[in-house]
């Protein structure tokens, strides 16, 4: 024990080298306001948090931990793009006719596709919508007991999504376990088309004020 304490008092953290990091993170960082709101939330329970968050009501703030945790999810897709084509699958990350990643919607609701797929060793003539997403060792944990619909119904609602705009019927969600790089590989099928987001939007009072 006293060896251990002598070992810690004689560590030199670079704590201003830390902190110049974080700074450098926060003035990278975007401000998170969105002109639409996004596939990615439009699954959450609380219509009320929806409408507010497209007005903007509250500007998020993230402290740089969480910042690079973002980053580290973007940056898990190209992997997961990579693994899939090492597995002998056909991967679109670019939409050919825009030269960028897939955007789908309009106005007051849309989203970007991570990607589509074809050549599933499970369904190999069927395209699918991809959606790629990093998990905590607890998250990962309830992903392969539940299922994405019932353990992230965001995620599947995204999803379903995806599928309508893209006119598709299958979707691969991609899941990574941040702590041990396990892999969750789940099919979805399209489900009824999804009508929330305009509603939730466009309404001129909050939605539990309407009358």
């Amino acid at each position: 024990m006293a060896a251990e304490l002598i070992f810690r008092a004689d560590l030199k953290l670079a704590k201003s080298t830390l902190e110049a990091i974080d700074a450098a993170t926060l003035r990278q960082a975007d401000d998170g306001l969105r002109p639409h709101l996004g596939a990615s939330l439009i699954g959450k329970p609380c219509a009320r948090a929806l409408w507010y968050s497209f007005r903007w009501s509250t500007a998020p703030k993230h402290e740089p931990r969480i910042l690079r945790l973002f980053l580290r999810g973007h940056r898990e897709e190209d992997h997961l793009a990579d693994l899939l084509r090492a597995a002998g699958v056909q991967v679109m990350q670019v939409d050919p006719s825009t030269g960028r990643q897939f955007q789908f919607g309009s106005g007051h609701f849309s989203g970007s596709m991570d990607g589509a797929c074809v050549g599933l060793p499970d369904a190999p003539k069927t395209w699918h919508a991809l959606e790629f997403k990093t998990h905590s060792a607890k998250s990962f944990k309830e992903l392969t007991a539940k299922g994405v619909k019932e353990a992230k119904p965001e995620h599947w609602v995204q999803m379903q999504c995806y599928m309508a705009w893209a006119g598709l019927t299958s979707a691969l969600y991609v899941a990574v376990c941040k702590d041990d790089d396990r892999l969750h590989l789940e099919r979805g099928q399209h489900g009824a088309v999804w009508r929330r987001g305009g509603r939730r939007s466009s309404g001129r009072l909050a939605p539990d004020l309407q009358r």
